[in-house]
């Protein structure tokens, strides 16, 4: 009896009956596989036009009397041939999932300003698990020990400041400062008891690490962390890849917003030898 009724619900094919109904299902389902196919690839192929390295000035991996370059496996390195200090360093830890080369620009900067800065490559651009992290944090300590007597700085922007707090509280004493780059990190990990300066950039146009939600954080971070705000800016110009999604329209140019970037790790480095 229930297989005749099956069947007979199988021949109707008016619109309010059985039949129009699965073949409004079957529509529904043909268009949702595939919209989900297409989001599959597409996706991925935004990410990467959206993340990569665009719009790099003329003179990036430029060398000149102020600065030599070094491209290789584990950073990118541009060195202060003029250094404020020669113990003086940064490591630069690049956001989720942006393109180191992204940053090479702010890099570029910093050397040029006197003060040599090394653009760590972050493993799958993410360090999403911890294998990658690992890497990331033996990465970053093989820096150092290129200079184990440096004053060494981690600049972290986005999820990368997660990964710079990180790393500074596992090793203190090897880490003499830490910058925060357009991020509402910490969020759950406190770091209040951190010993060492921490200062946070925020820019006010940031639709991804709006000051608020950074605020709300604030009591995470070291009651003496200093606070820097970038008129203007937002969050994608604090390195050069193309526009994300949900941020804020910036109001200043990319080179002033670094332009502001450098000032205030200047100043939190401290004065001029």
């Amino acid at each position: 009896m229930l297989t005749s009724l099956k069947r007979r619900l199988s021949t109707v094919d008016e619109p309010g009956g059985a039949g129009g109904l699965r073949k409004w299902w079957a529509r529904v389902h043909y268009v949702w596989v595939r919209l989900g196919v297409f989001m599959l690839v597409a996706m991925p192929i935004a990410a990467y036009f959206t993340f990569r390295a665009q719009g790099l000035p003329e003179n990036t991996w430029q060398e000149t009397a102020d600065v030599s370059v070094e491209r290789g496996e584990v950073y990118l390195g541009f060195r202060a041939l003029n250094p404020v200090s020669p113990e003086r360093r940064l490591i630069l830890v690049p956001g989720c999932p942006v393109e180191t080369a992204a940053y090479a620009p702010l890099a570029r900067r910093l050397a040029v300003r006197g003060f040599s800065t090394f653009v760590v490559n972050v493993p799958y651009r993410c360090a999403p698990y911890s294998p990658q992290i690992a890497t990331l944090h033996d990465r970053i300590a093989s820096v150092i020990t290129t200079c184990p007597s440096c004053e060494w700085t981690l600049v972290g922007h986005s999820r990368g400041a997660a990964h710079a707090l990180d790393v500074a509280s596992a090793m203190p004493d090897r880490i003499a400062g830490v910058v925060l780059l357009g991020s509402t990190h910490p969020r759950e990990k406190n770091f209040s008891r951190l010993r060492i300066p921490v200062m946070k950039v925020l820019a006010t146009n940031d639709g991804v690490a709006p000051r608020t939600a950074s605020e709300a954080n604030r009591r995470l971070l070291p009651p003496s962390v200093r606070w820097e705000v970038v008129d203007g800016g937002n969050h994608s110009q604090f390195a050069y890849y193309g526009f994300q999604l949900f941020d804020g329209r910036a109001t200043i140019s990319r080179e002033e917003q670094h332009v502001r970037v450098v000032q205030a790790i200047a100043s939190f480095l401290g004065p001029d030898d």
